[in-house]
C-alpha cells in the first residue's frame, strides 16, 4: 500500500476478497450491488492501519458521509463459517462521535486478539483470521 490509506466504500466491499474486508462488509457490499438498501459507509482494512496518517483518510471518508454519530463494527473473515460462528465475539460501538472514531476503530481491531476469541479459535481448531472494520 502506498503512503495514503484508501478506505473502501462499503458498496465496493462485495467485489473484494473476504480476507481483506471480512464477512459482514462483504455481504453488505453484495447487497448494495444488487440494489438493496444498505446504509452508506466505508471499510477500514487491517492494511490501512499500517499506513501513517490513516486517520486523515478516515476523516475524509467521514466527511463524505456527513453526520456526527457513527456505528463502528467489526467484520471478521471467519465470522460465519460452516463449522464455527464468531457472532457476538467481536466488538461493535454505536453512537460514536466524530472525534472518537479513530479510537473506536482501533478498539474494534484490538478485540480480534481478545482472550474469548483465542479460546473460541482453539476449541474449533481455527487460527487467527483477518479482520476489517466498517463505519
Amino acid at each position: 500500500m502506498d503512503a495514503h490509506a484508501e478506505l473502501l466504500n462499503l458498496c465496493e466491499a462485495g467485489t473484494v476478497e473476504r480476507a481483506r474486508v471480512g464477512g459482514k462488509a462483504g455481504v453488505l457490499g453484495e447487497l448494495a450491488a444488487d440494489g438493496l438498501p444498505v446504509p452508506r459507509g466505508f471499510v477500514v482494512t487491517a492494511a490501512d492501519l499500517d499506513v501513517d496518517g490513516w486517520e486523515v483518510a478516515l476523516a475524509e471518508a467521514v466527511g463524505e458521509l456527513g453526520g456526527s454519530w457513527f456505528a463502528v463494527r467489526s467484520s471478521g473473515a471467519a465470522e460465519d463459517l460452516t463449522d464455527a460462528s464468531y457472532a457476538g465475539l467481536y466488538e461493535t460501538y454505536l453512537n460514536v462521535p466524530l472525534e472518537e472514531l479513530p479510537q473506536a476503530v482501533r478498539r474494534c481491531f484490538a478485540a480480534a486478539g481478545a482472550d474469548r476469541i483465542s479460546a473460541y479459535q482453539q476449541r474449533h481448531g481455527g487460527s487467527p483470521a483477518a479482520m476489517a472494520v466498517w463505519v
